[in-house]
């Protein structure tokens, strides 16, 4: 299904990306290998998301220590507190080519990264790679307490950068984040490849780039 938006903008003005599996890659899998390694019983990813509450997590209803206390939980002997937080921060691996497009549109466009994510990973993530000098502006689930596609962070990116719908094109890789968006009035890129991503905002007349003097 095609859900970029098909009526070209007359101008604009602001990028949203994802940030998971477009700018960054990521995956649980070894974390939770990590897990059933020191005891815990978790036969799937989603089974540690679920019995994690990372949902609740990523909504901002959890604190960090928190969410790693029902982490240790999960264990059949508690592991160091340490260790945990940096195996739970490392699942994270660049897209280089995302990452300099997202970088490449800042002297044209206003950039801003809007994921659902949680607080140690987003620090990490700013930390490892900069996120925040890559963008004007940042919307995380937990920080907005509600994660897409829910409307209320799509609102919530609205009021707190003043965001105009119809001037704005948002990139993610789920379908229905990004359908999400078009019935806000955003314009929308589902990612499913560099070039695919580049071929579709060319499509909306947004070009990276350096400024005309």
């Amino acid at each position: 299904m095609n859900v970029q938006q098909s009526t070209a903008p007359a101008s604009i003005d602001t990028v949203i990306f994802d940030i998971g599996r477009v700018l960054i890659q990521f995956s649980f899998e070894d974390f939770r290998t990590f897990l059933v390694a020191n005891g815990a019983t978790l036969t799937t990813v989603q089974d540690f998301i679920d019995r994690s509450e990372l949902l609740a997590y990523e909504h901002g209803r959890l604190t960090s220590e928190r969410f790693l206390e029902k982490v240790q939980g999960l264990l059949g002997t508690p592991t160091c507190l340490i260790e945990l937080t940096r195996r739970w921060q490392e699942v994270f691996s660049p897209i280089p080519e995302m990452l300099e497009l997202a970088r490449s549109l800042r002297p044209r466009y206003r950039v801003l990264l809007m994921s659902n994510t949680n607080e140690l990973h987003w620090q990490h993530l700013d930390q490892t790679y900069a996120l925040s000098s890559l963008a004007d502006g940042v919307i995380t689930s937990f920080a907005a307490r509600a994660m897409k596609p829910d409307p209320a962070i799509y609102a919530f990116a609205e009021q707190r950068f003043a965001v105009s719908p119809h001037r704005t094109v948002f990139v993610d890789d789920i379908e229905q984040n990004v359908l999400a968006a078009i019935e806000r009035g955003w314009h929308g890129v589902l990612h499913r490849g560099v070039a695919e991503t580049k071929r579709r905002l060319d499509a909306l007349d947004v070009k990276s780039g350096q400024l005309e003097q």
